[in-house]
């Protein structure tokens, strides 16, 4: 999550260390959580309620803005420094893939929606995917596609598949099964209701 894009909104800058407290602090606080943004401001330092909470709308105006189209990627700071507008060809392949719409199909396809060509078209080189993901929801993984899921119904493991993505020549978009196992075994069976990628 880049929430230092929306710093120059904000009253007051945020500091690369707010930014990643904020973010890890979104993730522990879900919108369930009673005080979610007093919690929120507590674990950021040096921050109002208000000042959160505003920060946090602008990051959510900011990525409709972008999936929509109407703005294009900002010019964020890499691991590596700097972009200065040249980006490497990995950073172009995920913000490209990060814009694509991503939902099951029959049989357990994947499809995806090309907001460029406005069009829907299956995910190709996943025929080996199980036939059976119970409950499965999708996440953007740092421009991979990770689904959580279900082995089977009323089954108390989790189970997580990393699919590398990529456009090949004729533009259509690729999957690679990057890896897929059990990452959690729980006490009770549960159902998966949202799936987040946070980086920690």
């Amino acid at each position: 999550m880049a929430s230092s894009s929306m710093s120059s909104h904000s009253s007051g800058s945020w500091t690369a260390k707010q930014n990643k407290a904020f973010e890890q602090a979104l993730a522990t606080y879900d919108q369930d959580t009673p005080n979610r943004w007093q919690n929120v401001a507590k674990v950021v330092g040096g921050k109002t309620t208000e000042e959160v909470k505003r920060h946090y709308e602008l990051l959510v105006q900011d990525i409709n803005n972008i999936e929509n189209g109407h703005v294009p990627f900002p010019n964020y700071r890499t691991s590596g420094g700097c972009t200065n507008g040249r980006l490497s060809q990995e950073e172009k392949r995920m913000r490209n893939m990060s814009l694509q719409i991503y939902t099951f199909g029959s049989k357990n396809r994947i499809w995806v929606f090309d907001p460029v060509a406005m069009v829907w078209d299956r995910l190709k080189g996943l025929d080996d995917l199980p036939d059976k993901r119970d409950g499965s929801r999708m996440s953007n993984l740092g421009g991979n596609l990770a689904i959580m899921f279900n082995l089977e119904k009323g089954s108390t493991k989790i189970c997580c598949t990393e699919i590398r993505l990529e456009r090949r020549e004729g533009g259509k978009i690729w999957g690679t099964v990057l890896w897929s196992n059990v990452v959690i075994t729980l006490k009770e069976p549960s159902t998966i209701v949202r799936c987040l990628a946070v980086t920690v």
